[in-house]
């Protein structure tokens, strides 16, 4: 992504959602190993991860214009209209899902994208997913 400036032009896209959005998944090739010497894209899948806090539908709706942004970006960027092909990378999909629905065992199959600058809020707005209970 550094070779198109997408990786800098996705954190600025992201940064307004730093408050919702808490991580962002990738799966690069369905999780294969992949020849791209032939110039083919990677195929490429984007979860982004929002915090559901006490009202899930309104987190929703405060995330939700992440998604097609994204999409947008990436189409805008990558994807050649005169042809109908991708260049370098193709989006296949980009998926909102609540921290609530993305299991463990399912985020283990993606990378995590880190963006330092989007993590650093206050510990107010992070609930503690686990108490322990003495």
């Amino acid at each position: 992504m550094e070779s198109t400036k997408l990786d800098t032009k996705l954190a600025r896209l992201l940064e307004p959602y730093g408050n919702v959005i808490s991580s962002i998944f990738f799966d690069v090739d369905r999780g294969g190993e992949r020849d791209h010497s032939d110039g083919s894209p990677y195929e490429l899948s984007i979860v982004l991860a929002y915090v559901p806090g006490d009202d899930p539908d309104a987190a929703y709706e405060k995330a939700s214009p992440v998604e097609s942004a994204v999409e947008k970006l990436f189409s805008d960027r990558l994807f050649d209209k005169t042809s109908e092909t991708w260049q370098e990378i193709a989006l296949r999909k980009c998926a909102l899902i609540s921290e609530d629905d993305l299991s463990v065992s399912q985020a283990k199959l993606f990378m995590q994208w880190r963006l330092e600058h989007m993590s650093l809020r206050s510990e107010d707005d992070h609930p503690h997913p686990l108490e322990f209970n003495e």
